[in-house]
């Protein structure tokens, strides 16, 4: 079995968890947005919003087993 989180935090370096490293605060504000816009199509942010992100690998994911 394997797991990963979200957020790179420090107890997850601690613990050596897998994690996505996302910027959250542009998640939210993108959230927001869509929320305050309502269903108003000229306000709305795009459908599909690609954010940089990583992938750390740690001790919590292996490859899968063939």
């Amino acid at each position: 079995m394997s797991i990963a989180g979200i957020d790179d935090t420090r107890p997850a370096r601690f613990v050596e968890l897998t994690t996505a490293n996302v910027p959250l605060y542009g998640l939210g504000a993108v959230a927001a947005r869509a929320i305050l816009a309502g269903r108003s199509e000229e306000d709305a942010p795009p459908a599909n919003v690609v954010f940089p992100h990583r992938l750390i690998r740690r001790g919590s994911t292996a490859r899968r087993a063939r």
